[in-house]
């Protein structure tokens, strides 16, 4: 996706900018946007871009906001596979220029293993697989509730369908030495 936005960029001479901020969106009196107001994060200056047709702005979600997670997400959530920049500054910026919110409450879901998780709220790597062969999901009352081999949103999706209390069970050896967490 970002190959095919930089060329074409690049094909019809696109400023983009990187290392900027997005602060707020610029509207002209008819409520068109024109512009935005950016923070350049490495000069520490505010500068107001205007735009000659649109503006594009690749933000990211929110799994690093907390908040955010807390309000709109089933949960709770430990983290996720997002880049640590994932906190969801866009949700305010564009509810500030009038934006409607919609599917807030849907994610590209998959499970982490937990001690990993609370070590560090990103974990970006091994995602949508299951280390090892010696992990099981359980329900409350220790049943198995999904073939934890099945297709990723099965797979992991099962713990909400299934209702609360579903864990993964594991060997402590399936996950000793691994480097990454599945998100």
């Amino acid at each position: 996706m970002v190959r095919q936005l930089r060329a074409a960029f690049d094909r019809d001479k696109i400023k983009s900018f990187t290392n900027h901020a997005v602060q707020r969106l610029i509207k002209n009196s008819k409520e068109e946007i024109i512009g935005v107001e950016v923070n350049d994060t490495i000069n520490h200056k505010t500068l107001r871009v205007r735009a000659r047709r649109s503006v594009v702005v690749g933000s990211g979600g929110f799994t690093h906001n907390v908040s955010l997670c807390n309000n709109f997400l089933r949960g709770p959530i430990f983290g996720g596979c997002a880049a640590p920049g994932s906190t969801g500054d866009f949700v305010n910026i564009g509810q500030a220029a009038g934006a409607a919110l919609g599917n807030m409450n849907q994610a590209w879901w998959a499970q982490q293993i937990v001690e990993m998780a609370l070590k560090s709220r990103s974990t970006p790597t091994g995602i949508w697989t299951t280390p090892g062969n010696s992990v099981i999901q359980v329900n409350r009352y220790g049943q198995r509730i999904v073939n934890e081999k099945n297709g990723v949103q099965r797979t992991h999706t099962g713990p909400f369908r299934m209702g609360s209390g579903a864990c993964r069970v594991q060997e402590s050896g399936a996950v000793h030495g691994l480097r990454s967490a599945v998100c």
